[in-house]
């Protein structure tokens, strides 16, 4: 492994790269254009990949998290005068000179956010990505002669072996996070007391009725359900819980009717889990009637009608639950907004560690806590609410849960740590 250690003398460059994605909308679909800043001229090499990346994932956001990495590649490449088209549409690779300077560019880059180095998982995370990008190029392109297609086969997998090799021995060796995230139980009841709206309008009275009952609601769907922020903000007013229907529904956006339509356009959140049916945990769960008061008393446009003024339901199709802060105008909220409101409850609360997937890691540290001690006395059942929990959260496999896991191993250790450390335990034979 190369070591990345940068003396504090070292000049980090803070650059802004010089190419940029722009999100189009074509058909039902979003797609991006990758083009220089100064000359607009798109990169032919990079738009082929998009196109790959567009068949490839369902949601455009996993394409343009990948095409953004790939960017860092492209920059170095303007910078050193490295034509990527004339190399990937050969199917021919980085020399291993070029892999290097590259990666000690990579390293040498700062954030503009942060004014410190690049993060090593973000480092780590662009080699990958590209690694897999010169991979795809390779298996498409490269003319490799062999006296049947087996062997041509096998010679493209040994060479595809090979760029992975060349990458991955750059990149950094470091601990991934092992366990998720949590909010504190006193975080949990400080972040309630101050966006209970009756709390949150004596504090601040400037706020409208309609954006505190709004942002509670938004509150108590990720705290009690572990939901996704996209999954918050695409649910419609069909999703909720009704006469007929005591759950809530997470849809993906491939399980909606084909005419669906986003006014958020290339910016509209896609929910990345598998659709589900919840119900409700807790017997208490305000829910229910927050969602008829902010639909019944909040979700109206004042309309003239026989030359008066009077209020009607927003009912727009489709009809989202969570309206931004103009609610009489029916548009849903923004991702954008809705990190604006995870702000003000920083601000407001000192829970300065928050934000909204946090809350979903809060809801299943505490869900598999629960499942976990099932399973020595019951490993059937233990194996049961396991597969339940894998579908509430929305996943595809319980190795999705292996964060939570690692957490609740964790915490029964330090509680064993603890007890031992305070004398509660005695090892006579180390008198």
């Amino acid at each position: 492994m190369h070591d990345m250690t940068i003396q504090e003398t070292d000049i980090l460059d803070f650059s802004p790269i010089s190419f940029r994605i722009k999100r189009v909308v074509l058909g039902a679909s979003i797609r991006f254009i990758i083009q220089h800043k100064r000359s607009l001229c798109p990169s032919i090499s990079l738009s082929i990949y998009e196109a790959h990346l567009s068949q490839k994932h369902s949601s455009h956001n996993a394409g343009y998290t990948t095409l953004n990495k790939c960017l860092y590649l492209w920059e170095w490449a303007n910078r050193a005068n490295v034509n990527l088209d004339s190399i990937f549409l050969k199917g021919d690779t980085l020399e291993p000179r070029q892999v290097n300077a590259f990666s000690a560019w990579l390293k040498h880059r700062g954030s503009s956010r942060t004014g410190k180095r690049i993060d090593t998982t973000v480092i780590n995370s662009v080699l990958g990505h590209i690694s897999v990008a010169i991979r795809w190029f390779a298996e498409q392109y490269v003319s490799i002669s062999g006296s049947h297609a087996g062997e041509r086969a096998i010679n493209i997998q040994v060479y595809k072996e090979a760029i992975k090799a060349s990458f991955a021995d750059h990149r950094i060796k470091s601990r991934k996070k092992r366990f998720a995230d949590d909010l504190a139980e006193e975080d949990i009841a400080t972040i309630e007391q101050f966006l209970k709206p009756a709390n949150r309008l004596k504090e601040k009275p400037g706020i409208s009725q309609a954006q505190a009952t709004r942002d509670y609601l938004i509150w108590r769907l990720a705290i009690e359900f572990g939901l996704r922020e996209g999954e918050i903000l695409t649910m419609r007013l069909e999703d909720c819980p009704h006469r007929g229907q005591d759950y809530i529904k997470i849809v993906r956006i491939e399980d909606r009717d084909p005419s669906y339509v986003d006014p958020r356009g290339v910016y509209a959140p896609r929910p990345k889990t598998l659709s589900r049916e919840l119900g409700f945990i807790l017997s208490n769960s305000p829910i229910p009637k927050l969602i008829t008061d902010y639909t019944t008393k909040f979700r109206r446009r004042r309309v003239v009608k026989h030359d008066r003024k009077v209020y009607q339901p927003i009912l727009d199709n489709p009809a989202f639950l969570i309206l931004s802060h103009h609610h009489d105008k029916g548009s849903p909220l923004s991702i954008s907004s809705l990190l604006d409101v995870a702000k003000t409850i920083r601000k407001e609360t000192g829970v300065t560690r928050f934000h909204w997937h946090l809350a979903r890691h809060a809801f299943f540290n505490r869900a598999y806590g629960a499942v976990i001690d099932l399973k020595e006395k019951n490993s059937e059942l233990y194996t049961d609410r396991l597969r339940d929990l894998v579908y509430w959260g929305g996943w595809e496999s319980e190795k999705s849960l292996q964060l939570y896991i690692n957490r609740a191993r964790r915490e029964r250790a330090q509680i064993a740590l603890s007890f031992y450390q305070e004398g509660g335990a005695k090892w006579d034979a180390l008198k």
